[in-house]
């Protein structure tokens, strides 16, 4: 009997035992990283040539994450990259169009998942326009005036010969009325030389002739002699010697 209960009680353990035992588990596998679906990336200038600066601004990108910036979504020609902050933005990412690039329209892109991109048009170098020098203008040089013709006065064939009909219209017409003004004014003039004048009558004038030379004998002929005196008389400085 009591190996009946022996035999019975050693299954029971086995149970017991295989219960309590721990089930053994798995390795728990790494969960995926999210995809930011809203992520994008903007630039500051849509358009410039080779030589322009870009700034790079990303956002709603996971934080922490890395993000590389291509062209056109080629990685092989990374620009630049950057970290997203805590909030999943990143900013200042200064980058420059691809060197070998044609011109026309590109595309800068993020290396991760959704991979936004952003538009830029590439221009050609500008090509320097060839200064065009300016051409000398010619100065016009004077022509002589044309000297003025004479105009010839046409006769008509049935008029006379004399000239008379000529002599009848202008300017010819003026001549002999200039010639009969003049032969006026010559008669008026010669009638009015002709006419007797009034004679005035002038102040008779009388002419007396003075001689600053003194005269010789007395300057008063009819002068009464002085009476004989013992001395003679004086005679003026400018009378001359006397004649015995």
């Amino acid at each position: 009997m009591r190996a009946l209960k022996v035999l019975a009680v050693i299954p029971l353990w086995f149970l017991l035992t295989a219960d309590a035992s721990p089930a053994p588990t798995d390795n728990p596998s790494p969960q995926p990283t999210p995809t930011p679906i809203h992520a994008y990336i903007t630039l500051d200038v849509s358009a410039g040539g080779p030589n322009t600066q870009i700034t790079v601004s990303g956002n709603s990108f996971n934080p922490g994450q890395a993000v590389s910036i291509d062209w056109d979504g080629d990685p092989s020609k990374v620009l630049g990259s950057a970290t997203a902050n805590a909030q999943g933005n990143f900013s200042g990412v200064r980058v420059k169009a691809y060197a070998r690039a044609a011109p026309g329209l590109h595309h800068l892109c993020a290396t991760v998942n959704p991979f936004p991109c952003a538009q830029f048009t590439l221009q050609g170098t500008p090509t320097p326009t060839p200064r065009v020098s300016p051409r000398p203008t010619p100065t016009p040089s004077a022509s002589p005036s044309p000297s003025p013709t004479p105009s010839l006065i046409a006769i008509p064939a049935g008029s006379n010969n004399n000239g008379l009909d000529v002599m009848l219209r202008p300017p010819f017409i003026f001549l002999p009325i200039f010639g009969l003004i003049a032969l006026f004014l010559a008669i008026g003039y010669w009638l009015f030389s002709k006419l007797p004048r009034p004679q005035r009558n002038l102040p008779s004038a009388s002419i007396v002739h003075r001689s600053a030379r003194p005269l010789r004998g007395p300057i008063y002929p009819n002068a009464t002699p002085p009476p004989p005196g013992d001395e003679p008389p004086t005679e003026p400085p400018w009378a001359g010697p006397r004649e015995g």
